[in-house]
């Protein structure tokens, strides 16, 4: 390493000569009227020159270590802050500081010493008689060399001299700033400790980011309440909610032990302390209709106070109001304990608590989705088809049986980028004053300013959502958020190990978000889980005894709780993958990339190199699976199923099926955990899907925006690309901006955007005209449309599916399925 500059030199202690003259003071003898020179006080003289510190240009060891230490560690906290918060900075981070503070404390040490024996070095030893003399009857002052004052005859004890002042050589401004550029130490005490001062805020920045999620009190386990809707059809809707300790616990009686007979006082607590109750909303003004019974909640502590309730038997395209009552005296709840938290956390402002508390109830509104067969080969019902590209939310109605409109997107960590308005020592501080963002140029604010400042918890993707499809509107203008994956780190930056708490913990900090409560409670969110939910490139299969194999159990059970239980209903007892329908336009097929997956050997770029061992696995030649034997045979049933039942297949994987990703060598975590690492699967899946009319298959994981065509390029007679995917990400965390691979036979790039912290797509499914059904897709990085397509389907013979009242209740039901063709 290069020697680094020299901002102020080494301090050399460089004593100079000083010289002393003494002057006795004449005084009269009373008795002989004489001069006593021995009798009067002497004046000692002393000229102090200062003590200079020099300089010298080399630089030493030392130099180099503070050097290299500042320089590691504002480059390293920038990155973890700003571009990737990666749990290597763990304890790379801390040793950096470390090693700079010690030898900030080398280095001052060091000054402090030389001057001190720079100071001794010019100081003769005196006897402490004559230390005495001087004290009773010298006095001292200041004079230029070389001058004679009073009596030219030394005084005795002449020779003795006072401590000299020390100064240093006032270092330059141009030293001063180049000492606080590089952070080395100079002889100024004020710029070092500037210096270290400096180094030490920074070093606290990172801190507060990788213990935010510990240390932020709005996850603990007894303040988080909330409730929302989840996965929604025709004719049910899920709620879920979370309320620790809705009721005391109460006296009462109990048996001493199981079968005993015998009864004593003992507290009991209330498992089912709230029923669901819920109304169709009547569109003329004063008609409501009766509140039915909907499900008792039950809420335990092992399942962390959270519990998902079903609504069944409910009227399509229908808008119902649902709240929580008492079970025990069919009342509503109040909102006392609910408003209380969101105000703690800055989720409501002064003016909402006060208009919400004038409802006294706790609940929500939903509105069903349509019945698939009202619209279906008849264009729309409720609309018409106008100028498509550019037509706005206002024109469709949001029942619209053959329109609507959903967003997609993965990869959320909360606080990212860190904010330094948001450290824990002044962000309560800075919230009582008003935002810069009233006193600065429009353009100059930015959403991170605007909705960030000095708010922790915070994420700046939920707020761009928020602004633009909830702010201002009546209603939302989308009808769910498909998140695919990734919407907590487990393992990022910090691991808190193979327990429960790890990831609720996680889950509660994410729910308590302001920024994602706006959001979740008025727009339906679910989706599939991925590796972060869990641990990184987690693979369920042939880990058991490892540290990926001992995370699964709890994170499966966490995520559960607070996000797999709201969604779609699995299509097989245990699993994790499902399956849903909006109307005839779209049906659904959440991929599990996670629990059935093997071990991958990497991407080779050769189907038969995949056609290996796996390791763990006892048959040779077993090849590598993502998705498992049953799930896949589902999958294949579930495409027979709805090929001439919907217009549009989508479906969504937590991981890319492009190889494009894998195909930069840059890219290795692609080439290990896309599906590029398990050709033989995809091109099994590929040979399927190519004849499948209107495919599209949504993905996310890669922190970057990727639009490509595929085909399996096993069948000659298929020359063109006829399944599109879309990889969206992130929602909020760092962009991931590396090069991709180039077009090939089987994959044809559309457009990539590596760049962007915010992304999502927004998709609007349109089915109007028959003969040319569409998706339009918006890409939106950093809340700026950035790319739109067009997607012109095929037309669909759609075949009769069950009305309303006949609408499947299994998996079987649901896909009618029996022996058949394609077409």
């Amino acid at each position: 390493m290069a020697a680094p500059p020299n901002p102020g030199a080494e301090a050399v202690a460089v004593p100079e000569k000083s010289d002393t003259v003494v002057k006795k003071k004449k005084k009269k003898n009373k008795n002989h009227n004489k001069t006593d020179d021995t009798s009067s006080p002497a004046t000692v003289v002393h000229d102090r020159a200062p003590l200079q510190i020099s300089t010298r240009r080399g630089r030493t060891l030392l130099d180099v270590v503070q050097f290299s230490a500042s320089l590691l560690l504002r480059l390293s906290v920038y990155i973890f802050l700003q571009w990737i918060p990666t749990s290597l900075a763990w304890p790379l981070i801390p040793i950096l500081y470390g090693t700079y503070v010690v030898s900030w404390l080398l280095k001052d040490r060091g000054v402090r010493k030389l001057v001190k024996q720079g100071s001794a070095a010019i100081l003769p030893q005196a006897g402490a008689g004559d230390l005495k003399e001087l004290a009773d009857g010298v006095t001292v002052t200041d004079q230029t060399i070389g001058k004679q004052v009073g009596n030219a005859h030394p005084a005795e004890g002449a020779g003795l001299t006072e401590p000299p002042t020390v100064e240093s050589r006032p270092s330059s401004l141009y030293g001063k700033a180049v000492a606080l550029v590089t952070g080395l130490s100079i002889p100024s005490r004020r710029v070092n400790l500037l210096n270290l001062g400096l180094h030490t805020l920074l070093f606290s920045f990172f801190l507060d980011s990788y213990g935010s999620p510990y240390l932020f009190p709005s996850h603990f386990e007894h303040n988080l309440i909330f409730h929302r809707v989840g996965d929604i059809g025709p004719t049910h809707s899920k709620i879920q909610v979370r309320w620790p300790e809705p009721l005391p616990l109460f006296s009462g009686l109990e048996e001493t032990s199981e079968g005993s007979g015998v009864l004593r006082d003992g507290l009991q607590r209330v498992e089912k302390p709230f029923r669901i109750v819920y109304t169709e909303v009547s569109s003329k003004a004063g008609m409501r209709s009766r509140w039915e019974r909907g499900p008792l909640l039950t809420l335990l502590e092992e399942n962390d106070w959270t519990t998902t309730a079903s609504l069944s038997n409910l009227w399509p395209a229908t808008q119902y109001e649902y709240r929580l009552a008492w079970a025990h005296n069919n009342t509503f709840v109040a909102p006392h304990r609910l408003l209380e938290f969101q105000a703690s956390v800055g989720g409501v402002g002064e003016e909402e608590v006060a208009s919400a508390s004038e409802r006294n109830y706790v609940g929500g509104t939903f509105k069903t989705w349509p019945d698939p067969r009202v619209g279906q080969g008849m264009g729309g019902l409720a609309s018409t088809p106008g100028l498509l590209e550019d037509e706005e939310d206002e024109n469709v109605p949001l029942d619209d049986p053959n329109y609507f409109r959903f967003i997609t997107s993965s990869c959320v960590k909360p606080d990212f980028p860190y904010n330094p308005s948001q450290f824990v020592l002044w962000s309560w501080l800075l919230r009582l004053l008003p935002s810069p963002a009233l006193y600065l140029p429009a353009e100059w604010v930015s959403p991170q300013i605007s909705n960030s400042w000095a708010k922790r918890n915070v994420i700046p993707g939920f707020d761009m959502i928020y602004d633009r499809y909830i702010k201002d509107r009546p209603e939302p203008s989308v009808r769910f958020l498909l998140s695919l994956g990734d919407l907590i780190y487990a393992d990022v930056p910090r691991y808190g190990g193979p327990k429960i708490d790890t990831y609720t913990r996680l889950w509660r900090n994410l729910f308590a978000s302001p920024s994602f409560k706006r959001v979740f409670e008025k727009i339906p969110t679910f989706g599939p889980l991925d590796d972060h939910e869990i641990k990184n490139n987690a693979a369920g299969q042939l880990t058991e005894g490892t540290a990926v194999g001992e995370a699964f159990g709890p994170a499966l059970q966490a995520w559960s709780q607070y996000f797999g239980s709201v969604g779609p209903d699995p299509l097989s007892p245990g699993k994790h993958y499902s399956a849903f329908r909006y109307g005839n336009e779209a049906a659904f097929f959440n991929f599990d990339t996670r629990t059935q997956r093997t071990p991958s050997t990497g991407y080779t770029g050769e189907e038969e190199d995949d056609l290996q061992h796996i390791p763990g696995a006892e048959d040779d030649g077993l090849p590598p699976t993502v998705l498992g034997q049953e799930q896949k045979d589902d999958f294949i049933r579930w495409l027979r199923a709805v090929n001439n039942t919907a217009t549009f297949k989508i479906v969504v994987s937590s991981v890319p099926f492009s190889t494009l990703f894998a195909r930069s060598t840059l890219d290795v975590d692609a080439r290990m955990d896309s599906w590029a690492a398990y050709l033989s699967e995809r091109s099994e899946l590929m040979r399927e899907l190519e004849y499948v009319k209107n495919v599209l298959i949504i993905s996310g994981d890669r922190h970057q925006f990727l639009a490509t065509s595929l085909r399996s390029g096993e069948d000659p007679n298929v020359d063109r690309y006829t399944v599109t995917e879309l990889c969206v990400g992130p929602l909020n965390m760092f962009a991931l901006p590396i090069s991709i691979g180039e077009s090939s036979e089987t994959d044809k790039l559309l457009k990539h955007i590596p760049l962007g912290r915010q992304k999502w797509a927004d998709i609007v499914v349109d089915t109007r005209r028959v003969m040319e059904p569409q998706l339009r897709v918006k890409v939106y990085v950093d809340g700026q449309v950035t790319w739109k397509v067009k997607l012109v389907g095929e037309p669909v013979a759609l075949k009769a599916v069950k009305t309303v009242g006949g609408i499947a209740k299994s998996f079987l039901e649901l896909l009618n399925w029996r022996p058949r063709r394609w077409f």
